[in-house]
């Protein structure tokens, strides 16, 4: 009877955070799938000397900018696109990538030690 009290009381705080990381982890996958990555607009025009023509994009970009064949749109500082988010990972919202990642690894640890205290209860 002891025992079930401990384990109650120690899963408890277990439970309350790992819905917390979780929440956290999903608002986070919201914030990077709508909001914007660091779209340039067309320009057909250099604005500065060290601008390049994209014959993709139909548009002149600034370095570290490119076109995603996916989106069809020029990114700066392009990273990756990221499937799971289905959106561009750019200069805008690569914060919000890396805490998404970060506290989705941290929700499974959570989950996980969860998981295996109720198993062996």
């Amino acid at each position: 009877m002891a025992e079930d009290q401990s384990l109650k009381s120690m899963l408890q705080p277990l439970v309350i955070g790992a819905c917390c990381v979780n929440g956290l982890s999903l608002v986070l996958l919201s914030f990077l799938a709508f909001s914007d990555p660091g779209i340039l607009p067309k320009s057909t025009t250099a604005k500065a000397p060290d601008w390049t023509y994209s014959m993709q994009g139909l548009s002149y970009r600034p370095p570290g900018a490119i076109f995603c064949k996916k989106t069809k749109v020029i990114i700066e500082d392009y990273d990756h696109f990221c499937g799971m988010s289905g959106t561009v990972v750019g200069k805008n919202n690569i914060f919000y990538f890396r805490a998404f990642v970060v506290t989705l690894l941290c929700a499974l640890t959570v989950d996980a030690v969860l998981l295996t205290l109720c198993l062996n209860s």
